[in-house]
Parts: C-alpha cells; structure tokens; sequence
C-alpha cells in the first residue's frame, strides 16, 4: 500500500518502503526551487513534547529544487502502530527557518514480518 496522504494525515504500513516529495511555492503560487545550502527536515515523533525522534530525515541534495525524503523500512519496522506527531521544517542557507507542514503520522500495523 502507498503512503496516503489525508489533508495534513500521513498514513503508510509498517515497515515497507515510502517516499515524500516536498516543494516550495511562494503566495503567487510559483515554484521556489530549494538550492545547496539549505536543509529541510522530516520528523516524527509520539507526541511533540517528547525529546526523541522516533526517526528523523535531513535531505540537503535536490532534485529539480525539491525535497524527496526516502522512507526506509528500518525507519518503522520497530515502531509500535499508532498515532505519531510529523512535521517538516527548512532552514535555508539565508538563516530562514519555517515550519510549514505538520499533523499525524498514522503507522498501521502490519502482518508480514521479516
């Protein structure tokens, strides 16, 4: 199954393989290509008031000035299914740092386990 994405909800199963491409635009709806220098972050957490990272994306290479972060089935595998905390933030090479995108995580269980 493919990581589904509901409103801010992300929802993926356990342990497989996912991807998320991120982009920039600005108000008029134009693309703002993300260039060398900056960072974009994709974390997850139980709650955000807790201090680990259930795991944790860094891209800092772009293709076609957008972000792809690569979920890796060891990124889940071992997590418990439920409701996790997301969000993405960049800082740019410029010091602007935002936190556009954030919401639920959904980790459904699965059966096949290697």
């Amino acid at each position: 199954m493919r990581l589904r994405i509901v409103q801010k909800k992300l929802i993926m199963t356990r342990g497989d393989s996912e991807a998320i491409t991120f982009s920039r635009t600005g108000k008029d709806g134009q693309a703002i290509p993300f260039v060398n220098g900056d960072k974009v972050y994709f974390s997850v957490k139980k709650s955000y008031s807790d201090t680990q990272y259930a795991f944790q994306k860094v891209v800092v290479s772009f293709l076609n000035g957008q972000t792809v972060f690569n979920i890796d089935p060891d990124d889940t595998k071992k997590l418990a299914a439920g409701t996790y905390k997301y969000d993405i933030q960049w800082t740019l090479a410029n010091g602007e740092v935002k936190t556009p995108v954030k919401g639920d995580f959904v980790i459904e269980e699965d059966v096949t386990h290697e």
